[in-house]
């Protein structure tokens, strides 16, 4: 019961947040890439280099597979966790 709640909520949280990004987001990716441009332009790169390489990597557009792999991460998580606690019912 307590794995089934946690892992609806879980699977809640994730959809409804991406739903409310994907549904208030006004910027559409021309003008992502200019702001991402821009801001890269002015951050010191050498301080935070990560940073930078994740700016970069939302250039590439693929924003729908954040969506996914988060849902597989969910949806893993919770199935390890059924088999992890149907394995410690079954006894020795």
């Amino acid at each position: 019961v307590e794995l089934t709640h946690l892992g609806f909520h879980a699977l809640d949280v994730h959809l409804l947040g991406y739903t409310i990004q994907a549904s208030t987001f006004q910027a559409s990716p021309d003008d992502m890439a200019d702001l991402a441009t821009t801001f890269l332009r002015e951050l010191p790169e050498h301080e935070y280099p990560a940073l930078a390489e994740h700016v970069r990597h939302h250039l590439g557009g693929e924003e729908e597979s954040e969506f996914w792999f988060g849902l597989e991460l969910v949806l893993d998580g919770i199935e390890r966790l059924r088999e992890v606690k149907a394995g410690s019912l079954a006894g020795p």
